[in-house]
């Protein structure tokens, strides 16, 4: 996964991807993976959009989820929680979903 302050397109492309999957089937999760096995779920419900990074042996890194905010469609502020089970070990975090908080701004603009 890249780590450097420039964005990638293709993980770009790939969350955008992965987004627009999620927003069309809201409630049912969509997944990916990337090449160094760095597993992405997606779930938008209601207001809600949830992201998952994970790996089946370690905890992915901050660093991984920071980079993975820096490429997601739209700008994103969110810290993880960390949750395990016995196959996997995620990073996890909720925010309204984008065009909810788009008209809430709308609303409450002065």
């Amino acid at each position: 996964m890249t780590t450097n302050h420039k964005p990638s397109k293709r993980l770009c492309t790939i969350l955008s991807d992965l987004l627009q999957r999620a927003e069309a089937n809201p409630g049912q999760p969509v997944m990916t993976r990337l090449t160094n096995n760095l597993r992405i779920d997606l779930k938008v419900a209601g207001n809600v959009t949830m992201l998952l990074i994970s790996r089946s042996d370690v905890f992915p890194s901050l660093t991984e989820w920071h980079t993975v905010l820096r490429h997601w469609p739209y700008p994103v502020q969110a810290i993880p929680t960390q949750v395990s089970i016995p196959e996997r070990k995620y990073l996890k975090a909720y925010w309204p979903c984008q065009k909810r908080f788009e008209l809430y701004l709308e609303t409450n603009s002065v």
